[in-house]
């Protein structure tokens, strides 16, 4: 299945204060630039992939579209790592109290928007993707399952492409708490033996996978090392400062593209991650009000492009087409692609993930202050 990280997912609001870390540290934030841009580049990278398979492209090159798409997902998982991580930093709630209040935001982040593609796409019985796949089963369970974004662990189909990342994000948010813990207290050495450890964890899992083993629901395993990628980042940048000029991180990315097509095509870029979590720390902020703007808006609205992509394209080159002339289909595509995003994050992603800081703040409000 090609991917639409998502992922996928990062903070969108600036913090209102920088920690003592992120103080020493001003070359990389949650709220860089550079992660910025990285971010756009993924979400595009998924967005690119849907249209040219609806279009009917199947090459790019010397690589299919699905390829790009994948790739896109896994620059979502460092990402994602990297953010959160920092987010978690940021937090000044210690012990338990620090995971929950985690959790509770997380929750009030991924989950409003999914429901509500969830549901979407129950009541207007829109396709898993727009290019063959078929309307997956609308039945109780695999509603269920879609909601509750544990659609691998409950064994159901997705009801849209774009959803198959997302319960490897959940079950990443379980296991967050413990990377932080140990990621600011294992060396550089121990961290990297951790990842090859991960990476052998995942390889003696394929074959659970593939065999139709009750295991396979716990495909998470197999992400591990992309999201240690971020992880990866995150230790590398407290020691480092920035050596490289910002004009080269996308070239970097690009890099990092083509190591992943030429070696790891069809497999699950673990070689990959590792390698933009290790270069990210040493990049100088991209430069240019153009292009930084640019990044930061599509950042902004990553999470609804990310979600909303597959039922635009349904719609306006399944639906429209149908009945309207090919310039207007296109024009309601772009009308669609640009303002359904934007909409979505003000109307359902801002309000509610300020209401999941609220009611995080309340909750451990005492020990916060």
């Amino acid at each position: 299945m090609s991917s639409p990280p998502l992922t996928i997912l990062a903070l969108n609001s600036v913090p209102p204060r920088l920690s003592l870390v992120e103080r020493a540290r001003p070359h990389l934030t949650a709220t860089s630039a550079n992660l910025d841009f990285l971010r756009a580049m993924a979400v595009l990278f998924v967005f690119v992939d849907h249209l040219f398979l609806t279009m009917g492209i199947q090459r790019i090159l010397f690589f299919s579209p699905a390829d790009l798409g994948r790739v896109g997902v896994y620059f979502f998982f460092v990402h994602t790592c990297l953010v959160l991580l920092m987010s978690l930093e940021r937090t000044p709630i210690h012990g338990f109290r620090k995971v929950l209040h985690f959790y509770l935001r997380r929750m009030f982040r991924i989950y409003p928007l999914a429901v509500f593609f969830v549901l979407l796409v129950y009541l207007c019985n829109v396709p898993q993707d727009v290019w063959g796949a078929g309307t997956a089963p609308h039945d109780f369970h695999t509603i269920a399952a879609n909601l509750l974004l544990a659609q691998n662990v409950m064994g159901t189909a997705v009801m849209f492409g774009p959803l198959w990342s997302l319960p490897l994000e959940v079950q990443m948010y379980l296991m967050l708490p413990l990377v932080f813990y140990l990621v600011r207290r294992i060396s550089p050495t121990t961290l990297l033996t951790l990842w090859g450890t991960s990476v052998l964890g995942a390889l003696a899992y394929l074959p659970f996978r593939s065999s139709g083993h009750v295991l396979w629901r716990l495909d998470v395993i197999i992400f591990v090392p992309c999201f240690l990628g971020g992880a990866v980042a995150y230790q590398v940048a407290q020691k480092s400062r920035p050596v490289l000029p910002g004009w080269l991180w996308p070239l970097t990315i690009a890099a990092v593209l083509n190591v992943y097509l030429a070696f790891e095509r069809q497999r699950y870029g673990w070689v990959a991650c590792l390698l933009l979590g290790l270069a990210v720390p040493f990049f100088s902020q991209i430069r240019g009000e153009w292009l930084t703007r640019a990044a930061k808006w599509i950042a902004t609205y990553s999470y609804g492009i990310y979600l909303s992509n597959i039922v635009i394209l349904w719609f306006a080159f399944r639906i429209c087409a149908r009945w309207m002339p090919r310039f207007v289909v296109w024009s309601v595509f772009v009308a669609g692609a640009v303002f359904i995003p934007v909409a979505c994050f003000h109307w359902i992603e801002k309000p509610l993930m300020k209401m999941g800081g609220t009611l995080a703040d309340r909750f451990f409000r005492a020990e916060a202050a």
